[in-house]
């Protein structure tokens, strides 16, 4: 799947292509956070924005008509890629909600998907039906390939519905939408979960914007008749403020107690990757009655510290830790703004072997970062899964684990800076921001040009002040 967008924040164009690991590098406010942003809206809210509203006119007169409508595999393909168009012009209109920007500020923004394989689902037969009054009133079904979809109203006795009523009629048309985008759309686009590098804050904080919130409710139910406050505009700022991914993390921490008997699809098949995790905090994460996530460090398990008293490092990655715990599942896209976040070096290598972890058994990763520590072992893990016989020897020594390492071809990483721009109806390419691809390759890994560049510069520093004074 590939992501073209324009004027998106500091960025004037760019593209991307998903892949199972996917990297945006780059300097402070070049636009890395409003990308991770902006897909993960798109790809929470596509239901919402998806529809096969061209084939509504075809479908009703079918039913109407006849009691039944088809459609050919091919032809039905053909919609699905004008719906997917017609969705990316309508969310990247509302585009500015999910960053809690202006509607004028993004007025020229555009965000498209493309490139997506929706030939795929005539590997998939299936048969749905609707039913009312525990009566089953209508039938969609595929026999897959280059078979039909059909769509029939039903009678008691399984033929033609007869005299059918239009709330029947209504009703079959948004069923049939449904089944549609649930089996030409939901196996491409993942469930997704995005860590806003506002997790610290969140985390901490979230108590006090409940206060804060149900503050404002009192407020509000104090208010005598005859008398209006700006109240409303008060709350409804409160939330203009904060981007949509950020609301998210905090709904989802204030959320854990309610899910923290689930046990994610991830930690039944693969629970040791949990273990991986609880190394990098140096710790577990545990819901006690009354007192809501505690972490108890590994190293003096009476102690349970609130997330007040934890370190900075543990809060940043307490809901990242829930949804391995709770939520992932293989075919999520995992989307980390800054992993990097609060984390010692030695950590961040750490966290780069786990994330590497949950590419190889399913889970997609996207992120941002400026960590040169988190790129380099990525690096080391590309590297080493090379042919020479003497890799086996150095992971051996080193303690790496097969289930890490990584090859270029899962890789697709991009740094937000200047470089060629033309969109829309630009006659002439232009230098703007925009994404650069950085290049990846089995034997040298990644090379992030803005990183080198900044530990060269330092060197040459540094040899300056140690020898530059020097004679001879």
């Amino acid at each position: 799947m590939k992501i073209t967008f324009q004027d998106l924040g500091a960025l004037a164009c760019g593209e991307l292509e998903l892949k199972p690991f996917t990297i945006i590098a780059g300097a402070n406010n070049s636009g890395k956070t409003y990308v991770s942003y902006s897909l993960w809206g798109f790809l929470q809210f596509w239901g919402n924005f998806v529809s096969f509203s061209s084939l509504q006119h075809e479908i009703l007169s079918g039913l109407l008509e006849k009691g039944e409508w088809e459609i050919s595999s091919e032809k039905l393909v053909k919609h699905a890629r004008q719906a997917l168009v017609k969705a990316c012009e309508n969310y990247s209109k509302a585009i500015h909600r999910v960053l809690a920007g202006t509607e004028k500020h993004f007025e020229k923004t555009k965000f498209h998907v493309e490139e997506m394989d929706f030939e795929s689902f005539k590997n998939k037969p299936f048969e749905r039906t609707a039913s009312r009054a525990k009566k089953s009133i209508i039938r969609a079904s595929y026999a897959g390939g280059e078979a039909p979809v059909k769509v029939s109203l039903l009678s008691d006795d399984g033929g033609r519905e007869e005299g059918v009523s239009n709330e029947i009629i209504a009703m079959a048309y948004s069923f049939v939408n449904g089944v549609l985008k649930e089996h030409i759309f939901a196996d491409q686009l993942p469930e997704v979960f995005i860590a806003s590098a506002e997790r610290t804050g969140a985390t901490i904080f979230q108590k006090e914007l409940d206060l804060h919130r149900n503050r404002l409710l009192d407020e509000l139910g104090n208010t005598s008749a005859g008398k209006s406050p700006d109240l409303f505009q008060q709350a409804q700022k409160i939330s203009k403020d904060y981007a949509l991914p950020v609301k998210s993390n905090i709904d989802f921490i204030r959320g854990i107690e309610s899910f923290s008997k689930e046990t994610s699809v991830l930690v039944e098949q693969f629970s040791d990757i949990l273990d991986d995790f609880h190394d990098i905090i140096g710790g577990e994460y545990k819901m006690v009655k009354n007192e809501g996530t505690v972490f108890v460090p590994s190293k003096g398990s009476s102690i349970k510290l609130t997330m007040g008293e934890s370190s900075s490092a543990v809060r940043s990655l307490l809901n990242i830790g829930a949804y391995l715990k709770h939520k992932a599942k293989p075919g999520d896209l995992l989307i980390i703004d800054e992993p990097e976040l609060n984390l010692h070096p030695a950590n961040q290598r750490k966290v780069a072997r786990l994330l590497a972890r949950l590419v190889n058994v399913g889970i997609k990763i996207f992120i941002t970062t400026h960590s040169d520590y988190l790129i380099k072992e990525l690096n080391t893990l590309i590297m080493l899964s090379g042919e020479a016989p003497h890799l086996k020897t150095v992971m051996k020594d080193e303690g790496y684990k097969e289930s890490e390492l990584l090859k270029a071809s899962q890789m697709s990483v991009y740094l937000a800076k200047e470089g060629p721009c033309k969109y829309g109806e630009m006659k002439k390419v232009k230098t703007a921001m925009t994404l650069v691809p950085a290049e990846v390759d089995d034997e040298q890994g990644i090379w992030i040009e803005s990183f080198d560049n900044e530990i060269e510069d330092m060197d040459r520093i540094q040899s300056a002040i140690l020898y530059g004074g020097s004679e001879g």
